[in-house]
């Protein structure tokens, strides 16, 4: 049984362990707004039911914001992006929101093609 057990453990990804995803916006971009209303108030649900990694967010308003993103992330095309990350380098990135299911299916291609 003990034998079973690790191989279900070890078959499991550990997304919010090792990755982080980064939400980066502008407060005063619209599709950034429309993410905000529709996925971040639920996205720690996520986390919890799906493993899916921990969301940081960081508003390029912000002078601090926009340094840290220029040096970790790079330079952006269009808001908002998000980036998959492991120790502070991207892995993967996305760009624009639609709506939640499309933005939670493009999340998780990510994450399957990183495990």
């Amino acid at each position: 049984m003990l034998k079973y057990l690790l191989a279900l453990v070890i078959a499991i990804p550990a997304y919010a362990s090792t990755l982080s995803l980064v939400a980066i916006t502008h407060h005063a971009c619209p599709v950034c707004l429309k993410w905000h209303k529709e996925v971040e108030p639920f996205y720690h649900l996520y986390v919890k039911k799906q493993d899916y990694p921990e969301l940081k967010r960081y508003d390029v308003s912000k002078i601090e914001n926009r340094h840290w993103v220029r040096e970790h992330v790079g330079p952006l095309t269009s808001l908002p992006t998000f980036a998959l990350m492991e120790d502070d380098q991207v892995i993967t990135r996305f760009h624009g929101y639609l709506n939640a299911q499309d933005f939670f299916q493009v999340l998780d291609d990510a994450l399957k093609k990183q495990y």
